[in-house]
């Protein structure tokens, strides 16, 4: 039995079943996904999938009953090969961060230059994506742990810590009206043309709802996750753009200027997720160190990862 042959199961599962967006989310051919199903079936001696023809309709009894077991055995196959790397001297540990484009862009290049200071044998990976793509790459075991806000709906295998909050800016040209109001309203701002986030992203999901609830509909004429293109866009005339907080403090520009949006947009809370059972290996908690001190020393205190009824943290 072999992890890539869990590791297949599961994601078919996970993926309602498809083996091709299975073989997708696993960057691997529905072939080889298939031959793994029939070779784990084989041991097991039992079917795992319900078939109709050459479709998977669901589970057996006999698969929902390992199905469980297999996610554990997962977890306990990559603590084990986690813990061997620490102790390897033919290969560098790696630390896997899932995350959306702005901290990947603004936010962790300097807490990696600091973590590579204190860790120099480990290499960091950043996966960039939405919400849902940070959360799914922790979930099939891509990465040690995601930065995101948290799902509005809890997610089974992952659990949710508070690490830091990120308000938002008016990012406009230097000589925009809005910037010489001395107070602004979500109705003056909805008078624009609209840069922000696409689709997918909750960072679109807060904006966009904070209009409606207001009655306002923004006129969003350019969405897309790297704030570099919003800058670019808004520096071209195409509209004034709402990024969050640190997406131009670290990168000034002569010709934009930003406003401080106050309590108008409702600050997001960004949350370190990592799957329950899955104990947090050493370079973990120093990287965490390097910006959520307090998390590490809760999570040593309270050992939230061998538990099993731990509930969603908002």
């Amino acid at each position: 039995m072999k992890l890539h042959q869990l590791r297949s199961f599961n994601a078919i599962v996970r993926h309602d079943f498809s083996v091709t967006r299975a073989a997708e989310h696993l960057h691997a051919s529905q072939p080889g996904l298939t031959k793994h199903i029939q070779l784990l079936e084989a041991e097991l001696g039992v079917s795992l999938f319900v078939r109709h023809k050459r479709r998977l309709l669901g589970l057996t009894l006999a698969g929902k009953a390992i199905l469980p077991i297999a996610a554990q055995a997962i977890i306990v196959l990559e603590n084990l090969q986690r813990t061997a790397r620490q102790f390897s001297d033919h290969r560098p540990e790696i630390l896997t961060v899932a995350t959306s484009p702005t901290p990947a862009r603004i936010f962790f290049p300097a807490l990696i230059q600091q973590f590579a200071q204190r860790e120099p044998d480990t290499r960091v990976h950043v996966i960039s994506g939405s919400v849902s793509q940070s959360i799914d790459a922790v979930s099939c075991g891509k990465a040690d742990f995601c930065l995101c806000s948290a799902p509005r709906v809890p997610v089974g295998d992952i659990a949710f810590f508070p690490c830091y909050e990120h308000r938002w800016l008016l990012v406009a040209p230097l000589d925009h009206e809005l910037l010489k109001r001395p107070q602004l309203s979500l109705e003056d701002i909805a008078r624009y043309p609209l840069i922000t986030y696409k689709e997918g992203y909750a960072s679109r999901a807060v904006i966009v709802e904070t209009f409606a609830q207001r009655g306002l509909s923004p006129d969003i004429v350019l969405d897309t996750s790297d704030g570099d293109i919003m800058r670019h866009y808004v520096g071209s005339g195409l509209g004034i753009a709402i990024v969050g907080g640190s997406a131009l403090e670290a990168k000034p520009d002569t010709e934009l200027a930003s406003v401080d949006l106050g309590e108008l947009v409702p600050t997001v809370r960004m949350h370190i997720g990592i799957r329950r059972n899955a104990v947090p290996s050493t370079n973990a908690l120093n990287f965490f160190d390097l910006f959520a001190p307090d998390l590490v020393r809760e999570l040593t205190s309270l050992n939230l990862f061998v538990e099993n009824n731990i509930d969603h943290v908002a």
